[in-house]
């Protein structure tokens, strides 16, 4: 390895100095291009393998929230950019990959394949640059640029292929993960420019780089510590001013932005910190398992999940295979300290990777995920480089055996390739990425997947396989009110009432601040009649919540049955208050007013109704019974041409023959009552079929 300069850069002659100066465009474009004959075949062969990822759609892993419901994504107004950066979303603050999501919205709206583009177009990019990372890293400590062209080609191949990352791909709400890499990759790019070149300008981007990346995902605090990493690697003193001074910026963006993610935190709700209360051996003893386990799935990339949880129930004993876990880190480190040289590749390799995997081991606890896939997506690039040289240093001091060791790579690589083109099915939809997780044999004793799978066949009306996977869930991590919940839901479908009530009564013993479990427990009480009781259930989760409009709604269900028309009439006028602009609401209190003999203000709501829904045919029918009270037949006459043109609805044929009789068409009238008869509608009155008779 050639001795780096005592300086913060390699010096360079006066003359060398002038003649880059005056060659820096065609210097910085031969750099770029030089190597694309071997950049272009990695990410044609990556983009080939990925390409299955536009099959896929959206799931319900952040999906929903991040581009579904989001409301930064409507447009890119101002005041919604301006949100962007001034506030957190579903805990975090990453404002680039906001608006990187939002003009993805622009194009393509709610549909998958827009940001899978996105996302892999970022990917691809990132190959590229980590290419370009690691030549840059060699070109200033490696003799042989040949060498150093292989080890480069060799990590770029293995991170655009690697299974581990399909998660950070696939996945469409993980944008922030590929996007903050473009970026930090692209700072540690012009650090080592600025090391090599000794331009100030190439520090300045780096710093700003830095700032991209950290609004692109607070993940992007650890460059400060790969920062360090290559001054170590390049034999820096890093106690010196200079050095120091140099990381001043960084480590203060650092601070800030981890400050920033610490509060983002802090406002997400319904986190859970599953080891709060464990005892800093066992913290230590999960971090070792997380570490080895990143090491081992991206050397044998087998048994990926999208969810990777604590392997014991949540009441139970710690298993004590976690702690072999400590024992086996330690004497790895000592193996390591022992057999690796401070400046070889090899030491920066494994320092890149502790460096950006350190804050995601859960040392600090968040969540109830003792790892993920896409934490691993920068680190990789550490444990790549050192495949990868060793794959260089066989071939350069073993030819002989060349063609074996690239036979062995071509192999390992086949195996990636078909790995990643698989995983990448597994995001399909939200019931095969959840069925994915519960088919590893570690986690599907113990994961909550069963309750999310069972809620997602709750939403798709499978009732029936809801429950198979809530009693699993209940095996798993025992009595929950949300488990409780979706059970409730799902017997509510299977004609079992009393069992669903049951359940939502079981539900608020663990949980008496939802009022969706006092009001769906409310519905299913007034379908049986008990409006009584329903009325309580009601009044319990408005209490909860006095915006809560379906509980309002509810409410004036059941004092429509209990004949409260006027109670009912100002439930529905809360309703509306709340929610204005819905149809259903507003069809629904069209009816109240008519019961109550307000026809015009029924009117009034049926064609506020119909207005907001073009095909609401409840709506229509309601104003064809108000119309024709009102003696507006030629008005009941075109909305039941309307209906009927959709479908032949017996009682619709007699409405538009009383019609037509009352406004002395008399012939067409005699039609309609006849068709009303054939699809057998007997409740015509006699002196209109006696009509029709002397007619004819």
């Amino acid at each position: 390895m050639k001795v780096i300069a005592k300086d913060i850069s390699i010096k360079q002659s006066s003359k060398t100095n002038s003649i880059y100066s005056k060659n820096r465009k065609n210097n910085v474009l031969q750099y770029y291009f030089q190597y694309l004959h071997i950049v272009i075949p990695i990410l044609l062969f990556t983009a080939l393998i990925y390409i299955r990822v536009f099959q896929n759609g959206l799931t319900n892993r952040d999906d929903d929230t991040y581009i579904i419901n989001n409301p930064y994504l409507v447009s890119l107004s101002l005041h919604n950019i301006i949100s962007m950066f001034s506030s957190f979303f579903m805990g975090n603050y990453h404002p680039f990959s906001m608006l990187c999501l939002a003009i993805g919205y622009q194009i393509g709206g709610t549909d998958a394949w827009i940001y899978q583009l996105i996302n892999l177009s970022i990917h691809l990019f990132n190959t590229y640059l980590v290419f370009h990372f690691a030549l840059s890293l060699l070109k200033i400590s490696q003799e042989s640029n040949k060498q150093n062209i292989i080890i480069a080609t060799i990590t770029a191949l293995l991170f655009g292929i690697h299974p581990i990352h399909v998660e950070s791909v696939a996945w469409v709400s993980e944008n922030k993960n590929v996007l903050y890499t473009l970026f930090f990759l692209t700072s540690l790019i012009n650090y080592l420019k600025y090391l090599r070149q000794n331009q100030i300008r190439h520090y300045i981007y780096s710093i700003v780089f830095f700032v991209f990346s950290l609004l692109s995902k607070g993940m992007a605090v650890s460059l400060t510590l790969t920062l360090i990493v290559i001054d170590l690697y390049f034999g820096r003193k890093i106690y010196s001013r200079k050095v120091i001074l140099e990381k001043l910026p960084f480590l203060f963006l650092s601070l800030l932005f981890g400050i920033i993610a610490v509060f983002a935190q802090d406002t997400a709700l319904n986190q859970t910190n599953i080891n709060s209360s464990f005892k800093i051996v066992s913290v230590i003893s999960f971090a070792s398992y997380g570490l080895i386990q990143y090491v081992l799935k991206l050397l044998f990339p087998f048994n990926l999940s999208a969810y990777y949880e604590y392997l014991f129930l949540t009441n139970g004993p710690i298993p004590k295979f976690y702690y072999t876990y400590l024992v086996v880190l330690i004497l790895f480190v000592i193996a390591l300290s022992i057999t690796i040289k401070r400046k070889s590749i090899y030491f920066f390799g494994v320092l890149f990777f502790l460096a950006n995997i350190i804050l995601v081991l859960q040392l600090i606890p968040v969540g109830d995920a003792i790892m993920a896939d896409r934490y691993s997506y920068i680190p990789s690039i550490g444990f790549f480089l050192i495949i990868s040289t060793i794959i260089s240093k066989l071939i350069g001091h073993k030819p002989q055996f060349k063609i074996i060791i690239y036979a062995l790579l071509i192999g390992y690589a086949t195996m990636l390739s078909v790995t990643t083109f698989q995983r990448i099915a597994v995001w399909k939809d939200s019931i095969t990425l959840w069925g994915d997780v519960l088919k590893k044999a570690d986690y599907s004793k113990y994961s909550k997947a069963w309750l999310i799978r069972g809620t997602l066949y709750n939403q798709q009306g499978k009732h029936e396989q809801a429950l198979i996977d809530i009693k699993m869930h209940f095996k798993a991590h025992g009595v929950t009110s949300i488990a409780y919940f979706q059970r409730a839901y799902a017997k509510s479908f299977l004609n079992d009432p009393w069992g669903s009530i049951e359940d939502y009564t079981l539900a608020s013993e663990f949980d008496s601040t939802n009022p969706w479990i006092f009001n769906n427990r409310g519905n299913i009480k007034n379908s049986m009649r008990y409006s009584l009781d329903a009325l309580v259930d009601y009044n319990k989760a408005i209490a909860i919540s006095d915006t809560f409009v379906d509980a309002y709604n509810g409410r004036a269900d059941a004092k429509i049955i209990m004949l409260d028309y006027e109670g009912a009439l100002n439930d529905l006028n809360h309703s509306i208050a709340l929610r204005p602009g819905n149809p259903l609401i507003l069809n629904n209190r069209g009816v109240i007013k008519k019961k109550l003999g307000d026809y015009i203000g029924g009117l009034n709501d049926f064609n506020s109704a119909i207005r907001l829904n073009s095909n609401f045919m409840e709506a229509y029918q309601n104003r064809v019974d108000i119309n024709i009270l009102l003696n507006n037949f030629q008005d009941a006459i075109k909305d039941l041409n309307y209906i009927l043109s959709f479908q032949q609805i017996p009682i619709a044929y007699y409405y538009r023959g009383y019609s037509n009789f009352h406004l002395g068409n008399k012939p067409e009238a005699c039609k309609d009552f006849q068709q009303a008869i054939s699809f057998g509608y007997n409740q015509i009155d006699k002196k209109y079929l006696k009509f029709c008779e002397d007619y004819d």
